[in-house]
């Protein structure tokens, strides 16, 4: 399992690692695996694409169920296309903001990631905030909690806004699934494997 799957860590500062998990983030929404899961997720949940609270709440709800949270010795980071590959393996909070974050990232919703601190304290808890037409919520993926719940007696450490370009949030787009030749045109164009399967 230690084949580049499961990556060790080690950062600075709190701006070093917000700029490492960011870029995980950014590199699995680009992912084709990502974002198909993701929109079999939605499909499955019969959530409206285009609302953001509604595909947090299926997304999160998916990681919740799927991937138990799971202390882990020093500082690594269980990568998405891992754990889309094997269900139930696990992760910290880090592990699953990440994986949560790159879907909804890959569905073009602008994400970042939320750190929480005790006053005076060191980053102890990652978990992912979505923009939902304006307002930052917060979604933590090893709680029960509903969206927007923050954890009380921390303070929050907003990390900055997940770069992903690619096609706006239409969801008048599919995904290449069927050939080569749709699969490469759309990795032609950039941003998310997404593209209109030509004959």
């Amino acid at each position: 399992m230690n084949d580049l799957k499961i990556v060790p860590f080690a950062w600075k500062n709190h701006e070093d690692r917000d700029r490492a998990l960011r870029h995980l983030v950014a590199k699995y929404a680009h992912q084709p695996q990502t974002r198909m899961r993701a929109l079999e997720i939605l499909r499955d949940c019969k959530t409206p694409e285009r609302d953001p609270i509604a595909a947090a709440t299926c997304l999160l709800k998916f990681v919740r169920s799927n991937y138990p949270y799971r202390m882990e010795a020093g500082e690594q980071i269980v990568l998405p296309n891992v754990l889309l590959d094997n269900p139930g393996i696990g992760g910290d909070c880090d592990d699953l903001s990440i994986l949560l974050a790159s879907m909804l990232a890959s569905m073009a919703w602008t994400v970042r990631l939320n750190y929480w601190r005790r006053p005076g304290g060191h980053i102890e808890h990652v978990s992912v905030g979505i923009d939902a037409d304006g307002k930052w919520v917060n979604l933590d993926p090893i709680t029960d909690n509903a969206p927007g719940w923050k954890p009380v007696g921390y303070v929050e450490v907003a990390g900055k806004t997940v770069p992903v370009g690619g096609a706006p949030n239409t969801g008048a787009v599919e995904v290449c699934k069927s050939s080569l030749i749709p699969f490469l045109i759309g990795l032609a164009i950039g941003g998310f494997i997404v593209c209109k399967v030509l004959k």
